[in-house]
């Protein structure tokens, strides 16, 4: 009876594992983070729709790195710390100028987003 017990809970515990994981790979997210990683989501999608595809491709393996604090009402109040390529980060910065997100999760209005087409 005792190894009956012992294999189902480790039976019950690799399925747990696997779904953690399979969470975390859907949806990129685990541990109480999930909204601020569906937001940051939200902006890169956003920002790219604003920018011309063939700018996309012409810096595909570039990066910019950047702090983004955004108003509750989802315009942008001020960008700070940025990093990577100076021209893909211009094109980004003036992207996300123009555009009126939706608002954020309410506890979070600073964001860290990296931005690699």
């Amino acid at each position: 009876m005792k190894k009956t017990i012992v294999i189902a809970s480790i039976i019950i515990g690799a399925t747990q594992t696997a779904i953690a994981k399979n969470h975390y790979e859907t949806n990129g997210c685990i541990y109480g983070n999930c909204e601020e990683i569906q937001y940051l989501t939200t902006l890169k999608k956003e920002t790219e729709k604003h920018i011309k595809k063939d700018i996309i491709e012409r810096y595909k393996g570039r990066k910019c790195g950047l702090n983004i604090k955004i108003k509750k009402d989802g315009s942008i109040s001020g960008f700070n710390n940025i990093k990577g390529d100076y021209e893909l980060c211009n094109i980004v910065v003036e992207a996300m100028k123009n555009i009126k997100y939706p608002p954020p999760p309410e506890k979070h209005l600073e964001y860290k987003l990296e931005y690699k087409p």
